[in-house]
């Protein structure tokens, strides 16, 4: 028996190498397919194809959203240079122009500095070594924690998809238990009203006879109830399998929902109505936790 998981969950971590520290955040909610939303520095961007492979690796299904920020420390996230010939020249150009205007000579370093060209900033355009693999201990923790999480939600769905499907199998079996007498009554109560009508008409009687039979077939329910407990006893043993099978019990689950529903229109019996509407609210309700599921 494998686990069964939940497409919902969240993993943090954070992860110290030498000068840097990477935080790692990753939040999972359902989705038909596995997508992936990665959100990091540029220096990182390199390393999304592994990324990506290690989250699927681990997860098959589910909108997940991954975020890494990276902290520095003594490493140097990029370089600084000073453009001195054109600092200077800009000094002098001030100062110049202050004094054809009569103006005091105020010029500082922040003035020169705030000019376009004198101070250069250059990012680098991958993280180090040290970076690297500090990222990829944050992300492997996250994930783990995410995993965990996830498996953790997956158990109490499970958990409550199997006692629904098992408070099912019970009134489907006081629905047949009922189905003989709901029967009997319909043919009783049709057979009244073909001799009432027999006697204030003169019509064929085994023609009469012929319209109550075809009209006790048409409410014949025991097919629907037959491919209703196949179904379930399917979601049971797909449950104690385990796995990915979130697709396959949403399918299984809405074969029930529509033969529930044909049930429903065909009987004229009260008393199976309203079970086969406790029937369809909890499938309903079935159907609600088993879409967030892997």
């Amino acid at each position: 028996m494998s686990a069964i998981f939940s497409m919902t969950g969240y993993g943090y971590s954070t992860a110290k190498r030498g000068g840097a520290v990477v935080n790692a955040e990753i939040r999972s909610v359902n989705s038909r397919y596995l997508d992936l939303n990665l959100r990091m520095p540029k220096t990182l961007n390199h390393l999304e194809p592994q990324i990506r492979e290690m989250i699927r690796s681990e997860v098959t299904r589910g909108r997940l959203d991954v975020f890494l920020a990276l902290e520095h420390g003594s490493e140097s996230i990029g370089t600084v240079s000073v453009d001195e010939r054109l600092a200077a020249k800009m000094a002098k150009a001030m100062r110049k122009m202050a004094g054809k205007l009569d103006l005091d000579d105020d010029v500082t370093v922040d003035m020169i500095a705030r000019q376009p060209g004198v101070i250069n900033v250059s990012e680098r355009s991958e993280a180090t070594e040290t970076e690297q693999k500090a990222a990829e201990m944050a992300l492997q923790k996250a994930l783990r924690k995410l995993v965990q999480s996830r498996r953790a939600e997956g158990r109490a769905l499970s958990q409550d998809v199997a006692g629904r499907a098992k408070d099912i199998a019970s009134i489907l079996n006081q629905i047949s238990a009922g189905l003989p007498e709901a029967q009997e009554q319909m043919n009783d109560r049709l057979k009244r009203r073909v001799t009432e009508s027999s006697k204030r008409l003169d019509l064929d009687p085994m023609r009469f006879e012929m319209e109550i039979a075809y009209l006790v077939a048409r409410s014949d329910v025991s097919e629907e109830l037959t491919r209703l407990q196949s179904h379930l006893e399917q979601i049971r043993q797909t449950l104690k399998r385990g796995g990915v099978c979130g697709r396959n019990l949403d399918f299984l689950i809405q074969e029930c929902l529509r033969e529930i529903g044909t049930l429903s229109a065909k009987t004229q019996a009260l008393e199976i109505t309203k079970l086969a509407l406790d029937v369809k609210s909890e499938l309903e309700k079935m159907r609600e936790q088993v879409q967030n599921i892997e």
